[in-house]
């Protein structure tokens, strides 16, 4: 493929992840204080807040209209999230499971925790550190040491898109084939943008349905031809495949679907959350002139500033999820039944959690956030993206000195509710 067509197929990825955000931006650019207002007012009641602010309602499901209800305090939306018998991830199921097929989110009970102690088995710290020195270190400095000769950059479409694919890629042991990391791209956009389609809008919804059960049925087949062919070989390999493929857990060993519907559930995931994650800590540091040179001072600071921009700007704003039985918080009533907003991004402001909640501060006492959700459901690649962000982060201190926002550049900020991130970031450094 020529260097014109990389371009081309980048500035599609591009176009088609901003053009996600642009489906969850919703009518209100900067929502914390609508957040201040009802947790104040009303931290728990009887409505659907994303679709009040113009966002797609996951928690409302496909089917008909259900009684919605909304959660804005930090020990509401944490109990929530730890009682996942009454607050079921179902609704993920009925708005992500024809594209992505039965995986771990979705799952509950004796499935649910034989799948954790799968992950929890592989993603020990010595497989991380495996992987970070053999795969994930040296792919960022080199995308990185290519990237500081030119000066300058519009760093979401540079850096932030291809570099936590090529990581799942590498994790995977897939080869990384500029033309098939691109197509890998592409396909898992697409996925994302038709779990992400407003049900309320039929038109709307057969299109980007329709381009993402393609795209999920040609990864289904590449990707099983793969599993298929590391089991015949008994692979001894330390890449993700071959250790699904060896797992076992009382008795029971993956099968190979099994061990596709989660393979393929990472790619997008891998190239929202992280993608998403670091260009708001990039994002934060950058709006904040003298900061980036702080921390390029003092490396100890990089988890404090990761683990409060993940705090402060968190990309996904609300949870979703769906009653088992009747229960009361604060005292509304909340039947079995109905779909619940949990919102995250409020909790995490919340002035009885954290102290100045508006204030970013790399100083602060550090208490978790729910960004990556709390409890049985807590994304399991919380810790690997953590370690992605914080080699980038150190390797962009080392190669780029001084990066601040372009002056000749239109920088629009951190924008939107669910999906909440800058559409570009564009940077200069000495």
């Amino acid at each position: 493929m020529s260097d014109l067509s990389h371009s081309a197929k980048a500035a599609e990825l591009s176009k088609a992840f901003v053009a996600l955000s642009l489906q969850y931006a919703g009518t209100c650019a900067d929502p914390y204080p609508v957040y201040a207002e009802k947790r104040h007012n009303t931290p728990v009641f009887e409505g659907d807040l994303p679709r009040e602010m113009g966002v797609p309602s996951i928690a409302a499901g496909v089917g008909p209209d259900r009684k919605m209800f909304t959660l804005l305090k930090y020990a509401d939306v944490h109990a929530a999230l730890v009682d996942s018998e009454t607050f079921t991830t179902e609704p993920y199921r009925e708005v992500f499971g024809p594209v992505q097929g039965e995986i771990i989110l979705m799952m509950g009970g004796t499935e649910h925790r034989f799948w954790r102690t799968v992950l929890t088995n592989i993603f020990q710290k010595k497989t991380l550190d495996d992987w970070t020195a053999r795969l994930f270190g040296p792919t960022i400095e080199r995308r990185i040491t290519e990237l500081a000769a030119k000066k300058k950059s519009e760093l979401l479409g540079d850096f932030m898109l291809p570099f936590p694919l090529e990581v799942v890629y590498q994790m995977l042991g897939l080869p990384v084939d500029p033309e098939q990391l691109n197509q890998f791209s592409e396909w898992a956009l697409l996925m994302a943008l038709g779990g992400m389609a407003d049900f309320k809008n039929p038109e709307q919804t057969r299109e980007l349905m329709g381009n993402a059960m393609m795209a999920a049925d040609n990864l289904f087949k590449h990707l099983k031809n793969i599993v298929q062919q590391r089991r015949a070989e008994n692979s001894q390999a330390a890449d993700l495949i071959s250790l699904l493929v060896r797992s076992e857990v009382d008795g029971r060993r993956l099968q190979d679907d099994e061990i596709v519907y989660f393979v393929r559930s990472l790619l997008p995931a891998a190239g929202e959350t992280t993608t998403r994650s670091f260009s708001n800590v990039l994002a934060t540091i950058m709006e904040r002139p003298g900061l980036y040179e702080q921390i390029r001072a003092d490396r100890s600071l990089v988890p404090n500033v990761i683990n409060e921009a993940l705090r402060f700007e968190g990309i996904i704003a609300v949870m979703p999820r769906l009653t088992t039985r009747d229960v009361e918080i604060r005292g509304v009533k909340i039947p079995a039944g109905s779909g619940v907003n949990l919102i995250v991004n409020s909790a995490n402001r919340d002035e009885d959690a954290f102290e100045n909640p508006n204030e970013f501060n790399i100083n602060r006492k550090f208490k978790m956030p729910l960004t990556f959700g709390f409890g049985a459901h807590m994304c399991m690649g919380m810790m690997l993206s953590k370690i992605e962000m914080g080699a980038a982060l150190n390797s962009m201190l080392d190669h780029m000195p001084n990066m601040r926002l372009n002056p000749n550049e239109e920088y629009l900020g951190i924008k939107g509710i669910q999906f909440r991130t800058p559409p570009s970031l564009p940077v200069i450094w000495d």
